[in-house]
């Protein structure tokens, strides 16, 4: 991930948490709202998780109107800036596969959804197995993005 500067690193981690918090409704009251504010903020931040949590409220349409093409580019700009994001990788791959947001590549999308697997991605391990009749193991993890 390319480095942050320490002041929006500090801002950075505590929009994830308190992102985290409303949306799980874990010490406050569950605020899908909220959370969305806050994922906002940490995207405009170029934060990685921010970008990836932003790309799925829209992809998704939770408190904001749907927009498939936005969360594509944003899990794709989400990928640029931590190569090694499995969340980011398999959401690429998924977006591909499916063709949400994005033409059908299949080829590719199994590429990036089989390296999200190789990082320890559930969803991508089941998705190899189910969409392309492939078991996985998970291999050695990077240095962990916290989420």
């Amino acid at each position: 991930m390319k480095s942050i500067p320490p002041a929006q690193n500090n801002r950075v981690r505590s929009l994830r948490e308190l992102a985290i918090k409303h949306q799980n409704g874990c010490t406050v009251r569950r605020s899908y709202k909220r959370a969305l504010e806050y994922w906002r903020e940490a995207a405009a931040l170029r934060d990685p998780v921010g970008l990836y949590s932003f790309g799925t409220f829209l992809e998704y349409g939770v408190c904001i109107p749907k927009d498939e093409r936005e969360a594509y580019r944003l899990y794709r700009e989400s990928l640029r800036l931590a190569p090694e994001y499995s969340k980011a990788l398999y959401a690429v791959g998924a977006c591909l596969l499916e063709g949400v947001g994005v033409r059908r590549n299949a080829p590719r999308a199994r590429k990036l959804i089989e390296r999200a697997a190789e990082l320890g991605s559930t969803e991508a391990r089941t998705a190899m197995k189910r969409c392309f009749g492939v078991h996985t193991r998970a291999g050695k993890r990077p240095k962990a993005i916290a989420t």
